[in-house]
């Protein structure tokens, strides 16, 4: 697919002036793992800078995309600046097709996904068939109003919905990312997220590193403020929790596509198991265990965030359904004529033709038959 390419990168950044370039840089990320740059608006003078606005706007997405191609190498990335979408260029005539500022194409086994972002310049609104017809072709469609819109708020909006898409085969890696997104003013955010990220890929592989649990929290005798040994803590697990029973250790056998850092003489419990030790195991022999107590509460949380999402993707579709007689209406008015298949084109003429010409056969011999 071919798209139009006069805007680039480098040639802007060839133009941008401002006094220290760092001092304008908002940052947004996601644990340890990922982290996006962009320009803030709301901290240079646009005049003074030597491009226009709508390049900045340009430039920030492009650099979350440049971003996203190095974080996630696995999936095509390509990014278009003043290019129609996939279903314009299938649907009509190049020339005609309408044009977005920004237009992002994923692909990611074997499906395609597709965003659209538009500039809203100063006290101009944007063209109401270009916005139906974004979100009836498109499977994300976000604009920036200039005169109304953050661009803070507006760049943590398109990253969260960009992770939330090249995050969606993987349910576990989305999960991550709601939880993060979901809390990100909490304290300790990084302490939190690898404890989460302990508790969901233990539900993946179904097995927790009881280990590992036992080095974090680091337990202590009630009575004598000693630090549990590792023996004396599974005697307190077995006799408190499981009534006197033993805990079942199952071998270690981590699928490859769960991250840990596990050594190979470490031993693993089911994770109901697991679920069943924080939930009964007594707060006061930790600081650490509350937060794997709150942490199972917010798993739960995360699920109906996922659900959320889940709901978000068929409340787009029943948008996209929503605007389809509209945009039909819009198409036959506008672009009927910039059909691209000519051949397919000519044919409704000949139908249409064929219908008025009846029509219009019906009318006069009605006509006739009341002058009779």
């Amino acid at each position: 697919m071919s798209v139009e390419q006069n805007y680039n990168l480098e040639n802007f950044l060839s133009k941008f002036q401002v006094e220290n370039l760092y001092d304008c840089v908002g940052s947004i990320t996601y644990g340890t793992e990922y982290e996006f740059k962009y320009i803030d608006l709301n901290k240079i003078n646009i005049i003074d800078s030597g491009v226009l606005a709508k390049d900045i706007f340009k430039f920030n997405i492009g650099l979350v995309i440049a971003s996203m191609k190095k974080y996630f190498p696995h999936v095509t990335i390509n990014i278009g600046y003043q290019a129609p979408n996939r279903n314009e260029i299938l649907i009509k005539d190049y020339d005609s097709t309408l044009k977005h500022d920004v237009y992002i194409g994923f692909g990611l086994n074997e499906k395609y996904f597709d965003c659209g972002f538009d500039f809203v310049e100063k006290t101009t609104t944007i063209d109401n068939y270009i916005n139906i017809s974004s979100q009836v072709n498109l499977d994300h469609y976000k604009y920036f109003d200039a005169d109304t819109d953050n661009i803070n708020i507006f760049m943590s909006d398109c990253i969260y919905k960009i992770l939330t898409i090249l995050c969606s085969n993987d349910e576990f890696k989305l999960a991550e990312i709601i939880f993060i997104n979901s809390n990100k003013n909490i304290k300790n955010l990084q302490v939190q997220i690898e404890i989460f990220k302990k508790i969901i890929y233990g539900k993946k592989s179904g097995k927790i590193n009881l280990v590992d649990f036992y080095e974090q929290i680091i337990p202590i005798d009630l009575e004598s403020g000693e630090d549990l040994t590792w023996e004396q803590f599974i005697e307190l697990v077995e006799d408190k929790i499981f009534d006197g029973g033993k805990i079942n250790f199952i071998p270690n056998d981590i699928p490859n596509d769960i991250p840990n850092d596990i050594s190979n003489d470490s031993q693993f419990i089911d994770c109901n198991d697991f679920e069943k030790i924080i939930m009964e195991i007594n707060s006061e022999l930790s600081l650490t265990i509350s937060n794997y107590k709150n942490l199972l509460s917010q798993g739960t949380n995360t699920i109906i965030k996922s659900l959320r999402t889940i709901n978000e993707l068929i409340n787009q579709i029943n948008k996209t359904k929503k605007y389809i007689p509209q945009y039909i209406d819009n198409f036959l008015l506008i672009d009927l004529v910039n059909l691209s298949n000519k051949e397919l084109l000519e044919k409704v003429y000949e139908n249409l033709t064929d219908h008025f010409l009846q029509q219009e056969t019906i009318l006069n011999d009605t006509n006739l038959n009341d002058m009779i």
